[in-house]
C-alpha cells in the first residue's frame, strides 16, 4: 500500500490522473497526462497484490482525457492476457 501512496504523489506532481480497474484479479491502470494542447498523453501499468508488476511506455497522445485513460486500461488488461498467468 506505501508504493500507491508514493506512485499517487508522484503522477499528482507530474499532472497525470489515474482510472484503476479490476480484471482478472489485477489491478489495471489508465493514466492520462495533459498536454499544453489539449491533448492527453496515455500510459498504462498492472498491480497485482500491491506491487506494480507491469507498466507501459508511452501509448499515444488523445484528444480526451477518458480515450487516453481507457487506452491505458486497454494495454494493462492485454497485458495480464499475455502475462497474468505467470503471477
Amino acid at each position: 500500500m506505501i508504493w500507491l501512496c508514493i506512485a499517487f504523489r508522484f503522477i499528482k506532481a507530474m499532472g497525470a490522473a489515474v482510472s484503476p480497474q479490476q480484471y482478472k484479479g489485477y489491478t489495471v491502470w489508465g493514466f492520462a497526462k495533459g498536454l499544453p494542447d489539449g491533448h492527453f498523453d496515455s500510459s498504462g501499468s498492472v498491480s497485482k497484490d500491491h506491487l506494480l508488476i507491469g507498466a507501459s511506455d508511452d501509448l499515444g497522445t488523445y484528444p480526451t482525457f477518458e480515450s487516453a485513460t481507457q487506452r491505458g486500461i486497454d494495454w494493462a488488461k492485454a497485458w495480464v492476457d499475455r502475462h497474468g498467468v505467470a503471477f
